[in-house]
Order: C-alpha cells, then structure tokens, then sequence
C-alpha cells in the first residue's frame, strides 16, 4: 500500500510539473532572469532583509536594462513587469488580470475586499462603488488630496536633491494613510511629516511579515505558518488595525 501511494505522489507531482512548464515556466523562460534552482527558485540570492531584497532587485534592474525580466520564489513562477507598453497591456487586459498567488496571503488582513477579489465578485462591487468616484463627490475631498500631494512632491524634491536612492514603500504607505485617513475617517494623522506613527509602524511591520511569508517556502503552507511566531505577530497587527479603524 505504501508502494502505491508512493508511486501515486510521484505521479501527481510530475503532471503537476508538466503542467506548470507548458503553463508558466516554459513562455517564462523566454525571458531574462537571474539562474534558478529549482525546487528553491531564486531564493538563495534573497534574505529575510526587505531592504537588502529592495536592493537586489533593483540590481537586477539595471542588470536587464530595466526590461521586463523573470524570477522563480520557489516554483512559483513571477514575471517583473517594468516596461510601459507591457504594463498597459496586462491592466486593460481583464482575462489576464487574475489575482491569485501571493494576493492570498493578504487575505487575513483584506479579507475577499475588491483589491484580493476576482471575476464576477470582483466586478459586482466595482459597480457598487462606481457612484462613489463620481466628480462631484471627489470635489469635496481635492483640498485634502492636493494638500498631501504637495506635502508629498516636498519629500520627492529632498532625494532629488541628493540623488539618494531611497525605498518609496514606506513614503507611499505614509501618503495613502494621511488621503485615507483624512478623506475616509475625518482623521488628520499627518503620517507623513512624522517619524513616529502607530498605524504606520502596523501596517509596515506587516508588509514585512508579508516579505518574509514570501521568501520562506515553510511559511507558504498555511499549517506551518500557524505555528510560527511571525503568524502570531500578524494576527496581533492585523487586530490593533482593525482596532483603531473602528474607533
């Protein structure tokens, strides 16, 4: 009984593998990429570092000429997406717009919301919210989002000034909380002048969690992440969030 079950594994995971190749990996190979060793990808040139793995990335941008270029996270397949024409055809494209693979790690915190959903849910509750972005309701709100902006270009114009080469995830958190929080909520956080913010602090310490569950194969298996301490730090995030949006 073990010899067949054995043998029935190996089955389902070489049908697996031809069907990811003629799927993914084989149209994937056909661009650059740095080498991959499968079953580990390209792991073992990433870290547990969010800043290092910036600047990795961003090494092998200018290594491929800022064209679009490949990386394996494991067996899962990725393709960078960096030229214009190619990023215009992927988001007016909506057959090829699915959100699956690591959309599902932010599940926990987003729920099935519009920015995880798919198909037919997804486009149910694009049209409820259309009303919504109508220009006479956003008029309202372009003092708030003209004055963040302004406070925002202030910051580009410090790196410009410097030519420093900086991570615009966290100032990008900083300035989508300030529009949010003030638009939304009535709340003025000013996340985006101060060094010291609590919201802040959550939400990128989670997209560090997220960074991690990515580059740990372990962590993508549901069941064993339940175990880890970096679960049980998100589970405590995602609470304190939800926390002070309620309040």
């Amino acid at each position: 009984m073990l010899g067949i079950f054995l043998f029935s594994c190996c089955v389902a995971l070489l049908y697996w593998i031809h069907k990811y190749y003629h799927t993914f990996w084989k149209h994937l190979n056909k661009f650059p990429g740095p080498l991959a060793i499968l079953p580990l990808g390209n792991f073992l040139q990433m870290t547990l570092s969010m800043e290092k793995n910036f600047k990795t990335m961003l090494g092998y941008c200018r290594q491929y000429k800022y064209n679009d270029f490949r990386f394996y996270g494991g067996l899962s397949p990725y393709l960078l997406i960096l030229k214009p024409e190619s990023m215009e055809h992927i988001l007016t494209n909506v057959e090829i717009s699915s959100k699956e693979g690591t959309y599902k790690l932010l599940r926990p915190w987003l729920g099935n919301g519009i920015v995880v959903a798919n198909g037919s849910y997804w486009h149910q509750r694009r049209k409820m919210l259309t009303p919504f972005f109508h220009f006479d309701i956003i008029k309202q709100y372009l003092p708030i989002i003209n004055n963040v902006g302004d406070r925002f270009i202030t910051h580009l114009k410090k790196y410009s000034q410097t030519f420093e080469v900086f991570d615009m995830q966290n100032l990008g958190q900083r300035v989508t909380i300030d529009m949010l929080s003030e638009t939304a909520m009535g709340i003025k956080l000013n996340a985006l002048d101060s060094n010291t913010s609590s919201i802040c602090d959550k939400i990128h310490a989670l997209g560090e969690l997220f960074q991690r569950r990515r580059f740990i194969l372990l962590y993508n298996i549901p069941m064993c992440y339940e175990y880890t301490a970096d679960y049980k730090k998100q589970q405590l995030y995602i609470k304190e969030i939800k926390v002070f949006i309620k309040n």
